[in-house]
């Protein structure tokens, strides 16, 4: 959108910049899309339409319209809460939150005060993971990704805190976030092809983990299984990438 201070803009909204929008509870009495407890994260939307608006209090106020547009489905939709079963999401209390709600409601009349809700996130559990909670589908992918072996059979190993592990052990070092179209290097360290031939623009021909020599030809090719496998657990990451 066009940026204007007086009044506003719309447009299609496709060539805007992203925004990642998360949703809480309380926004139930304004909206049937809001989680039913928590916060949840609801994918990336893009700014179509804003405008100025007079307030209920007779101030001035923008309003913003934005559109979804995010390749994995809608966290309310029979999609969505399929895929959140399928990669074992669920509510994570903050530390002494569920004792604290009994107790107000087993003991109504202690409090008198306004009540603060405590937020809850919807991520993946911080409980440890059998291996089976990782479904037959993924662990055949996953198999596929052969140049990484090392790596999976450490993560499998554990299934712990599964999103945070994977993601640590597939962040480009350069740009710093999860691998897009990833160069898996001789030396088994993994980067994005961008973020690889940048470094190569820039006469620097060493793998910038461990400084292995990969040499000035060094043929860069898209690790297309890993990148296969990081779709299937973060659904729709690369967007706008």
């Amino acid at each position: 959108a066009v940026v204007s201070t007086q009044s506003g803009h719309y447009g299609r909204g496709k060539k805007g910049r992203q925004i990642r929008v998360v949703r809480n509870c309380k926004l139930a009495k304004h909206s049937k899309y809001a989680p039913k407890e928590g916060n949840r994260y609801d994918g990336i939307y893009k700014l179509v339409k804003y405008w100025p608006e007079k307030g209920q209090s007779g101030f001035l106020v923008w309003r913003y319209l934005l559109r979804r547009d995010d390749s994995s489905p809608a966290p309310w939709t029979k999609e969505g809460e399929d895929m959140t079963k399928k990669h074992g999401l669920k509510i994570v209390y903050p530390e002494g939150y569920l004792e604290k709600q009994e107790n107000k409601e087993n003991n109504p009349k202690s409090n008198n005060k306004k009540r603060k809700r405590n937020s809850a996130v919807l991520e993946v559990s911080s409980n440890k993971k059998p291996n089976n909670d990782i479904s037959a589908e993924l662990k055949n992918l996953i198999k596929s990704d052969t140049e990484n072996k090392k790596h999976w059979d450490e993560l499998l190993s554990d299934t712990s805190n599964w999103h945070d592990r994977v993601t640590d052990k597939f962040s480009c070092i350069i740009c710093t976030d999860l691998v897009k179209d990833p160069v898996t290097t001789p030396c088994s360290h993994n980067m994005c092809i961008k973020c690889v031939n940048r470094s190569f623009k820039a006469e620097v021909y060493s793998c910038p983990n461990c400084r292995y020599d990969l040499g000035k030809s060094y043929s860069m090719k898209v690790n297309k299984n890993l990148q296969t496998v990081l779709l299937d657990i973060f659904p729709g990451y690369d967007s706008g990438r």
